[in-house]
């Protein structure tokens, strides 16, 4: 189920397409069995908290080909973790560019939601390569004033995972978080 308390989950009902197609854009592209806990995570708090969904799928290392076209897509997630990795990902995706026109629902929580700005400060606590020399990793995908930050409290599964083989402290948020 997902957070009720703070009310957003009462404005993106107020967005939500019935039976709506939802891309998650992870912040672990080469982390498979992450992915799929994120997933099965959805499947079941979407419905639980009112959120009809007709299909959920994670755009990943694997399936970068997903937000080549959002045109059925109605609701984007970008999800939080490690933000430099994400950012690099981010990047390889083109999504800033592919966002532009997107007239779906956007929802970013934590490293996604960070990773909106225009400018992304983050250091990395451990080496992240690097998609070109001329790659500027503070530049962010540029989507502020379209997305949500949301906080979920989802599945316990998710606490204290390794993100780029490093724990994340039990909050599930990301390395150094």
């Amino acid at each position: 189920r997902l957070e009720e308390g703070n009310g957003q989950l009462d404005l993106i009902k107020t967005f939500w397409k019935e039976e709506a197609k939802v891309l998650i854009i992870t912040a672990s592209p080469d982390d498979a069995e992450r992915n799929s806990s994120t997933i099965r995570c959805f499947k079941d708090a979407f419905p639980m908290s009112g959120l009809s969904v007709s299909e959920i799928l994670m755009c990943d290392r694997e399936n970068m080909a997903l937000v080549d076209d959002l045109s059925g897509i109605d609701v984007i997630i970008l999800t939080g973790g490690h933000v430099p990795t994400e950012n690099v990902f981010f990047k390889e995706l083109g999504l800033r560019e592919k966002l532009r026109d997107f007239d779906g629902l956007v929802i970013a929580w934590s490293a996604g939601s960070m990773n909106c700005a225009d400018t992304v400060y983050a250091g990395p606590e451990i080496p992240v390569p690097r998609i070109s020399k001329s790659d500027d990793p503070s530049a962010g995908t540029g989507v502020k004033g379209r997305s949500m930050s949301m906080c979920f409290g989802l599945c316990a599964e998710e606490k204290n995972i390794p993100a780029d083989g490093r724990r994340t402290g039990g909050n599930g948020q990301g390395a150094g978080s």
